[in-house]
């Protein structure tokens, strides 16, 4: 989210480097940056613009769900700008950013996998916790058994 609320800068462990005055914060002015992301929408109404940045953003597989939400945090935003930096910032957060295939939501819950019985011996574990920051679906390793 640094990049798309501060731009450039070294903002809470940003890329940049401090390249001007001022404090952190997400106001648009971008003080503290030495670049910013550029987007001038073609359209003013709220859909359009939606639709822009998901095709931009995801090569148009953002879902009609998530375009939804993200057009209402859109619209319920103080002015255009910030509805811009929110919409950026939940685009990011959605699979259909994170995979590079069209996501299929069956709307099913999945089965809970049976319940696995200790075995009662020793055993030894390899834990790595990398807290960098982000949320790459790439680096990301969910267990959904163990044996």
């Amino acid at each position: 989210f640094s990049m798309i609320k501060f731009g450039l800068a070294n903002c809470y462990d940003g890329f940049g480097e401090n390249a001007g005055s001022g404090r952190c914060r997400d106001n648009g002015l971008y003080q503290r940056a030495s670049g910013i992301l550029e987007f001038e929408p073609s359209s003013t109404l709220s859909t359009d613009i939606i639709d822009e940045l998901a095709t931009l953003m995801t090569a148009g597989r953002l879902s009609k769900r998530n375009r939804e939400i993200i057009r209402e945090a859109f619209e319920n935003a103080e002015n255009q700008e910030a509805g811009l930096r929110i919409a950026q910032q939940l685009i990011v957060t959605t699979p259909e950013f994170q995979t590079t295939n069209p996501i299929k939501i069956s709307g099913e819950n999945r089965d809970l996998p049976e319940e696995i019985t200790s075995s009662d011996r020793p055993y030894k574990a390899v834990v790595f916790l990398m807290f960098g920051g982000g949320c790459d679906s790439f680096n990301m390793l969910t267990p959904h058994t163990c044996t």
